[in-house]
């Protein structure tokens, strides 16, 4: 009786979701690194692939975390003390034994409640805050601002808090091109090399002793079933067919 030959399962790759694409990837990189049969007889394809995996979860990390990311919390830092230093100044300068300065420090510290801005608050709804703060600032209570000679504050505020700005649109900018574009092309090197290294270890079972590469088969497609059953979103009803996935082994392939 002809018996079929064990073979690693196909699965539409694209299909993955975000990082459980890349745990697919890496898991069965370091099943195959354990593996000395494969890791012998799939050694290029198996390094390729190792690559790869390594340039999605480069990727992935840029994704989650922007280059612009450490310049951003350090200025958002600087700009809470700057503003903590303006509002107890002005809370201090009210008991001020000369009535202009203290009138002034009272009228700047009725302004701070008014906007009732909050260092610990969502850091985009704080800067748009103090866009408008600084505004009053420079405009209306300019006159306070000078009697009270917090003129180099209020400008080392304006100075941080236009930094987040900029900043912040940069790293947006950032993200939505260059890290989405890596991770987008990462992935599909990283599909291509996974093609490749499962044509070589199905090709390895056909021409080679079947035992030796039974184990790492048997792993492999028990992580694709997992993958087809819980991890991939199911199909619309109307979503046309796939393309035929280049890792399928060939259907007649028996021995």
């Amino acid at each position: 009786m002809i018996q079929k030959m064990k073979q690693i399962e196909s699965i539409y790759m694209a299909r993955i979701p975000g990082g459980a694409h890349f745990l697919f990837v890496n898991n069965v990189c370091e099943r195959a690194e354990a593996d000395a049969k494969i890791k012998v007889g799939a050694k290029a394809e198996l390094e390729a692939l190792r690559a790869t995996r390594d340039e999605e979860d480069a990727a992935l990390a840029l994704s989650r975390k922007s280059l612009l990311s450490d310049t951003i919390r350090e200025a958002d830092k600087r700009r809470e003390q700057l503003y903590i230093t303006l509002r107890n100044i002005a809370k201090a300068y009210r008991t001020f034994p000369v009535e202009a300065e203290a009138a002034a420090a009272r009228r700047l510290v009725q302004l701070l409640k008014d906007y009732a801005i909050n260092p610990r608050m969502q850091r985009d709804a704080e800067t748009g805050l103090m866009v408008h703060l600084l505004d009053d600032l420079a405009g209306r209570c300019a006159a306070d601002v000078a009697t009270l000679r917090l003129g180099p504050l209020v400008d080392a505020l304006k100075e941080v808090n236009e930094q987040l700005r900029s900043t912040t649109d940069r790293r947006s900018d950032e993200r939505s091109a260059y890290v989405v574009g890596r991770l987008k092309k990462a992935r599909k090197e990283a599909d291509r090399a996974y093609s490749a290294f499962v044509r070589k270890v199905n090709a390895l079972a056909v021409v080679g002793r079947a035992e030796d590469y039974a184990a790492f088969i048997d792993y492999v497609n028990t992580e694709v079933a997992h993958y087809r059953r819980e991890v991939i979103p199911p199909r619309k009803k109307k979503e046309a067919p796939l393309e035929a996935d280049p890792t399928s082994a060939p259907a007649d392939s028996k021995a």
